[in-house]
């Protein structure tokens, strides 16, 4: 469906305000603007990597229906490509491994493309502009979505919420009309469902959706096996990884769930695409020990986690690899590749803000 190009979306997705990281983060970008961060990087001179981690690539038509703390537009992800491509070496995640398994340097300012989930605007957006300015990427799929062609549990939430037509939901006592009241809903949906299991997350949206009964429903947002194939034809340097099967926290599992998630995801990846993937992105980046264990059983490469967010060097562990999530500011992206942070801020205030 689409939407009237005058509707304005509620801002449910934004986060309470904090007055101090604000301000923590305006600092670090003045540290960039002042040359600080610059010369900081000059006098700490060594190879590093850092991990960018996308998710969806939206044009005009789909923007609405996803969680903007998830997507960023074509706009903004080819001005960032423009920055990369002037400033920085940009490798496979296959390359970056292969350098961390086999012990070599690692040039400065090198930079890795992922992208999570499996949203169809990878191959519509992403892939042709990644293919203008000749970048590798890889896709960590999350394999049960993509069968059914099913939007993230994320989105379809946005979806229920940003175009409810009712303001009352009996799975709250929050009044939806109110702005701060909806976020605050949303954020309890949000955590309820993210600790869900694939079948819970699907009931309990049901049941969302027929309490607020939304008025506009979304266009296909994910690929199919048909599309994922097409990707990889057309565009040989983008990498399949996997992202477990049904995108769930794998630390909320016993060990026999998740096993069978991350070896579910692979064998149907390889069912379908014909080649067995290699590298594992952790849903949420949660992991531990016994997670780790288990993807390196499943004869991955290595796998990339969220946060805490380091640049890469010679001894990082390559069974959970740091991501930058990407960023809608240019600045932000600038001050990264300055080769300071996120030193330079911890070394001031003993944190730094992504």
């Amino acid at each position: 469906m689409t939407v009237d190009k005058h509707y304005k979306p509620q801002n449910i997705s934004r986060e309470r305000t904090n007055i101090k990281r604000c301000i923590a983060r305006r600092a670090q970008q003045l540290l960039y603007i002042s040359g600080i961060a610059n010369l900081y990087a000059g006098l700490h001179k060594g190879g590093w990597a850092l991990i960018l981690m996308y998710h969806s690539v939206v044009d005009d038509h789909i923007a609405p229906f996803i969680d903007p703390r998830n997507n960023i537009t074509a706009q903004e992800f080819e001005s960032q490509l423009i920055l990369l491509h002037k400033t920085c070496r940009i490798i496979s995640l296959s390359e970056l491994l292969a350098c961390l398994h086999e012990k070599k340097p690692i040039s400065p300012k090198t930079v890795v493309i992922t992208f999570d989930d499996g949203y169809l605007d990878n191959l519509v957006n992403a892939a042709p502009l990644l293919a203008k300015y000749h970048m590798p990427a890889t896709l960590f799929l999350a394999t049960r979505y993509i069968e059914l062609t099913e939007p993230q549990w994320i989105d379809r939430l946005y979806n229920a919420f940003q175009f409810r037509s009712r303001n009352k939901c009996a799975l709250t006592c929050l009044d939806l009309s109110k702005p701060i009241q909806l976020r605050q809903a949303y954020r309890q949906f949000k955590k309820k469902l993210l600790a869900a299991g694939f079948e819970k997350r699907k009931s309990f949206l049901e049941q969302i959706e027929e309490q607020l009964k939304p008025f506009a429903l979304p266009p296909r947002l994910t690929l199919n096996w048909d599309d994922v194939r097409l990707l990889k034809e057309e565009f040989p340097m983008f990498e399949i990884g996997v992202h477990t099967q049904t995108h769930v926290d794998l630390t909320s599992l016993n060990d026999k769930e998740a096993e069978c998630e991350i070896e579910q995801s692979r064998q149907d990846c390889k069912n379908e695409i014909g080649s067995e993937p290699r590298l594992f992105s952790y849903p949420y980046g949660r992991h531990d020990s016994k997670i780790r264990t288990c993807v390196k059983k499943g004869h991955f490469l290595g796998a990339v986690s969220t946060q805490p967010t380091y640049r890469i060097n010679g001894s990082t562990d390559r069974w959970a690899l740091p991501r930058f999530a990407g960023p809608k500011s240019l600045l932000d992206l600038k001050m990264w590749l300055s080769g300071s942070f996120p030193e330079l801020a911890i070394s001031l205030w003993g944190k730094a803000y992504d």
